[in-house]
């Protein structure tokens, strides 16, 4: 029997770096996310040896290691390695093989999701019960206790729930969610009137982030204030898309962005600056830069009728478009026979 799974990837909408410490735990962080039909992937497939081997499609890597060994914490593959080594021992060996829609530092919340996806998969695969909550709260203990990755504490929680969610957090990696109910006539509609751009530029969210705790710590006014002011901004946020009205939520999105940047500098590079500045002159209600900053993925909100000349903005740049949809359904765990697909059973794949 083989064990597959698969989580959303996820977009924010306000409020992130609100989640992050040491922010987070003094003044709590508040953040509205929704999954979108872009996901990671995993198949465990139970071995009759005691090895384990790791395979990422993303990476084009190939780990492989007896499941007695302690895995060293080094190089690729990290979160995975240590999630492995929290669930020793095992009894028998598997096969794990990893890939995601999105590349990494995508600003879609990869790492957090496959965190999350990974504790679910190999605890039903012990035969262990382990809520959502518990889950998301083992894969931040993971990466940031012990890989030792800062981060917010979203994506966590994000993927394994699904759809719109308000995430509420305080001191520790505890969360509070609290689902947003939208008509689906409105979420359609959202989504006709939005763009998911590719800038084509990584970012390493670390980094980004451990600047943004660096001038928080030194109480730089306008980190502090934006941190504030976003979560206010949440609020009417939340008032809007219960309100239907995708105006007001593309002009929130817009004032959400401009007090990212306040918050860290380095969210944005000259080449997204002059990106929005030419999309806003074409009449774009509003955008943002998804996940930490200074590269991955955009989301817009416009007009529909404003898409075509959007689109040449954009391809102008030298970025792409991405298809999307907002998912509304979490994690998915399922089972397969493996003998339904052995290379002699060419009928499975007609």
């Amino acid at each position: 029997m083989i064990l597959r799974a698969k989580i959303p990837l996820r977009i924010s909408l306000n409020g992130g770096g609100t989640d992050v410490d040491p922010f987070c735990s003094t003044n709590g962080g508040i953040v509205i996310s929704s999954a979108i039909n872009k996901y990671v992937y995993a198949s465990l497939e139970e071995r009759k040896d005691k090895k384990v081997k790791i395979t990422s499609l993303d990476y084009n890597q190939t780990i492989e290691f007896k499941i007695s060994d302690k895995i060293a914490l080094t190089g690729n593959l990290n979160l995975v390695k240590a999630t492995i080594n929290y669930f020793k021992p095992y009894k028998k060996g598997f096969n794990l093989n990893i890939h995601c829609d999105a590349p990494t530092g995508s600003g879609l919340g990869t790492s957090g999701c496959l965190g999350s996806m990974l504790i679910k998969l190999i605890s039903k695969y012990k035969k262990i019960n382990i809520n959502n909550f518990k889950a998301a709260e083992l894969a931040l203990k993971i990466e940031r206790d012990i890989i030792k990755i800062n981060g917010g504490k979203q994506d966590q929680y994000a993927g394994l729930f699904g759809g719109f969610n308000i995430l509420n957090f305080k001191e520790g990696y505890k969360c509070k969610v609290k689902k947003i109910k939208l008509k689906q006539s409105f979420i359609d509609e959202l989504n006709y009137n939005c763009l998911l751009i590719y800038t084509k530029k990584k970012h390493y969210s670390s980094d980004l982030l451990t600047e943004q705790i660096k001038r928080y710590k030194k109480k730089i006014k306008s980190t502090i204030s934006a941190l504030k002011e976003m979560k206010n901004v949440n609020k009417l946020f939340i008032k809007s898309l219960y309100s239907n009205k995708i105006y007001q939520t593309g002009k929130l999105l817009d004032r959400t962005w401009e007090l990212k940047k306040k918050m860290n500098p380095l969210v944005t590079t000259k080449e997204i600056d002059a990106l929005y500045k030419d999309l806003k002159r074409n009449g774009i209600l509003g955008g943002k830069i998804l996940g930490a900053g200074g590269g991955g993925y955009m989301l817009i909100i416009l007009p529909f009728f404003l898409k075509s000349g959007a689109i040449k903005i954009i391809k102008k740049h030298k970025m792409n478009i991405t298809d999307f949809n907002f998912e509304n359904s979490g994690l998915k765990i399922w089972k397969i026979k493996k003998s339904l697909i052995t290379s002699n059973n060419k009928k499975y794949f007609l």
